[in-house]
């Protein structure tokens, strides 16, 4: 199990390095037809809370959860 901080849910796959992101790396989980981003992954739930706490400074709207590792995909340059 992998617990992060999801900052956005799109339809659109996007780069890990997008702007949007403001620096972070994104890792993108598959839901249906959804990309859903995640920043800050860990297996360590401690260590995922603290990353938290620092990007929801940035994305108020975002919330920590847990997700299983076989869900993800690498989204480093692989955007249309």
């Amino acid at each position: 199990i992998l617990y992060g901080t999801q900052v956005l849910a799109s339809g659109r796959k996007m780069n890990s390095d997008d702007k949007f992101f403001k620096g972070y790396t994104a890792t993108a989980v598959v839901s249906g037809s959804l990309y859903k981003y995640i920043l800050g992954t860990s297996s360590d739930k401690a260590r995922a809370a603290a990353e938290f706490e620092k990007i929801h400074k940035i994305f108020p709207e975002s919330f920590l959860l847990r997700f299983p590792p076989d869900r993800c995909q690498d989204a480093r340059n692989n955007a249309p």
